[in-house]
């Protein structure tokens, strides 16, 4: 993500591009399982925190190609490997529908995972990821809200503009 970010930065686009079409196989196909657990982040001290990390990269890996005419949002393997799947497996334990067991050496932030509804609200034109928000602690005052408007239902992502 960052190769690509650089190189779109200083007008590298072709490298951007090359970067970024490999990331389906290098990263979305090797980081994510079929049910979208990150198991590399998932073995760490912070699982939920490295998770969340991956996931950031894999967001932002999706936002820079989009601005290259390409689609890593909706990328999915033949076996249902995808960002989005990564995302949706993580929500149940933000909202506490699901319990986490994996390793947590630091606090609990289910609120963590925020920003990443928001975008995907925005980016999947899904309002239950908006609706999840309001499962989720002392998000109002976040700067994902300054960042990513909040959506407004049946209106077209400002993204898909």
């Amino acid at each position: 993500m960052q190769v690509a970010a650089y190189a779109l930065y200083v007008g590298q686009n072709e490298l951007a591009k090359k970067v970024l079409s490999e990331f389906p196989t290098k990263r979305i196909a090797k980081q994510i399982e079929p049910d979208g657990r990150q198991l590399r982040e998932l073995q760490r001290s912070q699982a939920w925190n490295y998770s969340l990390f991956n996931l950031e990269a894999l967001f932002d890996a999706a936002s820079i190609a989009e601005k290259l005419g390409m689609d890593l949002w909706n990328y999915e393997t033949q076996d249902k490997r995808s960002i989005r799947k990564a995302l949706d497996w993580l929500l149940p334990f933000a909202i506490g529908t699901k319990k986490w067991t994996y390793q947590p050496i630091s606090a609990w932030q289910p609120e963590s995972l925020a920003p990443f509804l928001r975008r995907a609200a925005l980016q999947y034109r899904e309002m239950s990821y908006e609706n999840a928000l309001s499962k989720l602690p002392g998000i109002a005052n976040q700067r994902f809200n300054l960042l990513y408007p909040k959506p407004v239902a049946n209106e077209p992502s400002s993204s898909k503009e």
